[in-house]
């Protein structure tokens, strides 16, 4: 609707500008809350999903207490929680426009058509969580929104004086020249508030009909709507700097979104809009950047302290099980896991590839060690059984046979030759090959099943 009539001289100081500058930051937590990810469709029924629907419901009841006590922002965090417990919930979709449909009755004109705007991003966003089923529904609830947004659009015309007839003799006495010098000054403001105040001042001498109102009045409404996006990423920004939850990286996000529409719209404007907006963009990445580095500290610190107590031995002491080292190694390794995604500084990633380093080269160290160590248990068994035998005269000479393979048995059986490396397997081959040749060929099958099923001396006990 084109504005029919703006009061003279209306400034940023107007009851109607404050109204609708308080109502930014309403609209910007409506934003927010429709900006939040979702994670999965629809809840489905059954007794697993008590719990979540439990949860859904008592955070949706607690934002509507919070928004009914002028907690802005708490209320949104407990409707963003609600939907992201419950993505697609056409109950709580349902419960949460109609909370704010009834609020937005309440609400100044300007500050409800606000609301109207978060309601329509919000039901596009869930057009891809809800079932195929349920679109109907929501194009039901879009259909209330277009109802309320055109009675508050009548109300918005009536609260600021809007629609009535502007006196012929005003239009009469403004003179085109002084028109134009008025719309060459607007277009040289300093700021975006004052070119705003003086596309007002402007509108309230034009007539009321004419291409050159209409342009006017468009360039309005657009500057209108910059600044607003400009106050909404204003408002992410400070929410994203104070607030250290889990939703922080969600404002920032949020902060960018409306950046990026902001400047899509400010190419036909005066360039002190895009110069604010790059003004802002340099404040969001400082911000960004701050809360990384932040973040790349605790996880750095975090890495640290779970480093120090591993507290890695000395490889070569024997008095410590391998096993047991490898094993704090493996668990401090998963440990850090979830921290290693917030290292981002670069002083910070060089202090994690230290300690990185350091663990795995434990950790390889540690393996050979272990391996050799199951290596020398292999070569003193080898060592006994030759013993065993050189000690027997008769087991020494051949002639008791069932000495051999019991001997063979007791002292071969247990190794499991894939651990071994080059030297103790030679050994093993070369002794048990001179002793196992001594049996007969039924000693021999039932030596051979023996060893083959036998239960090994595992890696993992030394």
């Amino acid at each position: 609707m084109i504005l029919k009539k703006v009061q003279k001289n209306f400034s940023s100081k107007s009851p109607v500008f404050v109204v609708l500058r308080m109502a930014l930051f309403v609209a910007a937590m409506s934003l927010f809350l429709s900006s939040v990810p979702m994670h999965a469709s629809s809840v489905s029924e059954g007794k697993g999903n008590e719990n979540v629907l439990n949860t859904t419901q008592d955070a949706f009841d607690l934002g509507v207490s919070a928004l009914q006590k002028g907690d802005i922002l708490l209320s949104t965090m407990y409707f963003a929680n609600a939907l992201a417990n419950s993505p697609g919930n056409m109950n709580i979709i349902g419960q949460y426009v109609e909370v704010i449909l009834n609020w937005a009755e309440s609400r100044a004109g300007i500050d409800a058509m606000g609301y109207m705007n978060s309601l329509d991003n919000f039901l596009n966003n869930q057009v891809v969580l809800v079932s195929p089923s349920e679109i109907p529904g929501l194009l039901v609830m879009m259909e209330k929104v277009a109802a309320a947004r055109e009675n508050i659009s009548e109300r918005l015309t009536q609260e600021n004086g809007l629609g009535k007839e502007k006196p012929l003799d005003i239009a009469k006495n403004v003179q085109t020249e002084e028109i134009q010098k008025l719309i060459e000054k607007a277009r040289l403001s300093k700021s975006v508030s004052e070119h705003l105040d003086s596309l007002l001042h402007i509108l309230g001498e034009l007539p009321e009909s004419g291409g050159e109102a209409e342009t006017i009045e468009t360039e309005y409404r657009v500057g209108l709507t910059v600044s607003s996006l400009i106050h909404q990423v204003r408002q992410f920004i400070k929410l994203g700097s104070e607030k250290k939850t889990e939703l922080q990286l969600h404002f920032f996000n949020a902060a960018e979104s409306s950046l990026q529409q902001a400047v899509g719209m400010s190419a036909n404007l005066p360039g002190i809009y895009l110069a604010e907006l790059e003004q802002l963009k340099t404040e969001l990445d400082k911000s960004i950047s701050l809360i990384s580095r932040n973040r790349s500290k605790d996880a750095l610190e975090a890495i640290e302290a779970r480093f120090k107590k591993l507290n890695l031995p000395n490889y070569r002491m024997s008095s410590i099980k391998a096993n047991s080292v490898l094993k704090g190694i493996a668990e401090t390794m998963q440990d850090i896991g979830p921290y290693a995604q917030f290292i981002t500084e670069p002083d910070h990633v060089v202090e994690f590839r230290k300690i990185m380093d350091s663990i795995q080269t434990a950790q390889v160290l540690w393996q050979e060690e272990q391996l050799a160590r199951y290596n020398q248990w292999a070569i003193k068994n080898i060592e006994r059984a030759v013993a065993n035998i050189k000690k027997d005269d008769a087991f020494y000479k051949r002639t008791d046979k069932e000495k051999v393979a019991k001997n063979l048995r007791a002292n071969f059986a247990e190794i499991d030759t894939r651990l071994l490396n080059f030297g103790a397997m030679q050994c093993f081959n070369e002794v048990f090959s001179y002793y196992y040749n001594m049996l007969d060929e039924e000693q021999k099958q039932e030596l051979s099943k023996n060893i083959a099923f036998w239960s090994k001396q595992k890696l993992e006990d030394f």
